[in-house]
């Protein structure tokens, strides 16, 4: 990381946070918090750190960020609640579709909640870990949320009238094994 943008950063931060900051990590970047959030911030453009400021931003938070939580920020990583939330709706991003593509869809969805939630955290995790060691996010996750879902299937309405005949065989055929009259009693 150029010192330059090192420097900015640090200037942006103490605009944010005052204080706050300047008290936890200086008013310059050396030393041992200068060399952590150099280590922090490897690798990542400006565009990726003005993106991260920006995300600080809006969470509105009178506390900076941690620098693991920092980084994340800087590639758009959507905290868990919102992945949760995205892949509920079917409105996802780029990351909860590539969190979706780590999950065992079926055992998500027939899971109790608790069990639903370690599944989809793991998931999460995995991606998170895959994104900040520069994994990227790309269009085939869609394609894993899509192949998941139902398929809507045209029919003729003579392929209809007989799936309708074969199910009302199936009920007929229970009820007689049950014992059970045409209203649903008890024989």
């Amino acid at each position: 990381m150029s010192e330059t943008l090192l420097d900015n950063f640090w200037l942006r931060m103490g605009s944010m946070f005052g204080h706050t900051w300047t008290s936890a990590y200086g008013t310059k970047p050396d030393g041992v918090a200068g060399d952590t959030w150099a280590a922090a911030l490897g690798g990542l453009t400006g565009s990726h750190i003005a993106e991260g400021l920006r995300a600080v931003l809006l969470l509105a938070s009178d506390f900076p960020p941690s620098a693991p939580r920092f980084r994340s920020l800087c590639f758009g990583i959507p905290t868990l609640t919102i992945v949760r939330r995205q892949i509920t709706e079917g409105n996802s991003g780029p990351f909860a579709r590539a969190v979706w593509a780590r999950l065992d869809a079926y055992r998500y969805r027939n899971a109790e909640a608790s069990k639903a939630d370690r599944l989809l955290k793991d998931a999460y995790d995995e991606t998170l870990e895959y994104v900040m060691r520069g994994g990227e996010l790309c269009e085939e996750d869609q394609k894993a949320i899509e192949k998941d879902q139902p398929v809507e299937v045209e029919r003729t309405p003579e392929e209809v009238a007989e799936i309708g005949r074969k199910a009302q065989e199936a009920i007929d055929e229970l009820k007689t094994r049950f014992g059970q009259d045409e209203e649903g009693e008890a024989a």
